[in-house]
């Protein structure tokens, strides 16, 4: 099994990727993939903290929550994700507990 670091295993599940995708759907493919052999508790926060924090360069945030590769000479040009109003991020201190 794999023991790659958030940020490899967050770039591993991106490159694979056509679509944008939501931090907690690559926390979970991080998850199925067996990318990581520690996931911790909350490994939806741990995604999205290595996404805002050590990958800038190379992701691209397109709607609120949904993150993409930055586009390449070999990559297609990806469309924002439509996100509506209602749609609230699940994860937070009180879903923590």
């Amino acid at each position: 099994m794999p023991d790659l670091t958030w940020k490899e295993a967050i770039l591993q599940v991106l490159r694979d990727q056509t679509e944008a995708m939501h931090y907690t759907e690559i926390a979970e493919a991080i998850a199925e993939r067996g990318l990581r052999s520690e996931l911790g508790a909350t490994p939806a926060s741990s995604v999205a903290a290595t996404l805002a924090t050590s990958l800038q360069s190379e992701v691209v945030r397109v709607a609120r929550g949904y993150y993409a590769l930055q586009k390449g000479p070999e990559q297609p040009s990806l469309q924002p994700v439509p996100v509506s109003i209602e749609e609230a991020d699940d994860t937070g201190l009180i879903n923590a507990f």
